[in-house]
């Protein structure tokens, strides 16, 4: 099996991010329509992408194995781009308008505020998956290694939910620093959904 290398994202593997977080964040979960499916997931991904300061990408052989997303703050967002911006706004306010009972972003900043009295984060790590067909064991830990190197001493956090695969992160080094449980629409159904912030000092 060939070794992982970091290298620029290629535009055209876009698709592919989208497609890593359709499956490992479990979008299908939320609705079973398959255009809305797809329009959530581009919006996901163009969403986290334009927030990002510094992108990692793992290729294995050419083809895409995993990418991590890093947002430094006060620092320029270069994929930020008219485009994408428009495409965000628009998609926002349509999930606004579908569920505006959405409690998911109001825990956050609460957890947020919260860990901010108490630690300076210099970076968010916005989005980290994997390709769901890659056997290749440990493309998450090399992504994580990556920033670890580039950011020694720096303290950063991320926020993920019970939705995805959190437990990742109690085996890399990180501190699950708070936890909420709220009720989340599922379709016509409210479901129970843990959100939680961790924190890590690299």
């Amino acid at each position: 099996m060939s070794k992982l290398e970091i290298k620029p994202l290629k535009k055209s593997d876009y698709r592919k991010c989208i497609q890593f977080a359709k499956k490992g964040m479990h979008f299908n979960k939320y609705t079973k329509n398959p255009v809305g499916l797809e329009l959530y997931s581009r919006y996901f991904w163009y969403n986290e992408l334009i927030s990002a300061t510094k992108i990692y990408a793992a290729y294995q052989n050419e083809q895409l194995a995993g990418v991590l997303l890093l947002n430094e703050f006060g620092k320029q967002k270069p994929a930020a781009t008219f485009f994408k911006r428009v495409f965000v706004e628009i998609m926002e306010k349509l999930v606004r308008n579908f569920d505006r009972a959405n409690p998911y972003d109001d825990v956050n900043k609460v957890m947020l505020t919260d860990y901010r009295k108490h630690y300076k984060p210099t970076a968010e790590i916005n989005y980290l998956a994997a390709d769901p067909d890659n056997q290749t064991k440990g493309i998450g830990t090399f992504l994580l290694d990556q920033v670890a190197q580039d950011y020694d001493g720096c303290e950063i956090n991320l926020y993920t939910d019970t939705d995805c695969s959190y437990q990742f992160y109690d085996y890399r080094g990180f501190e699950r620093y708070r936890e909420a449980t709220i009720r989340y629409r599922r379709g016509e159904k409210f479901v129970p959904l843990t959100c939680f912030l961790y924190r890590r000092k690299f």
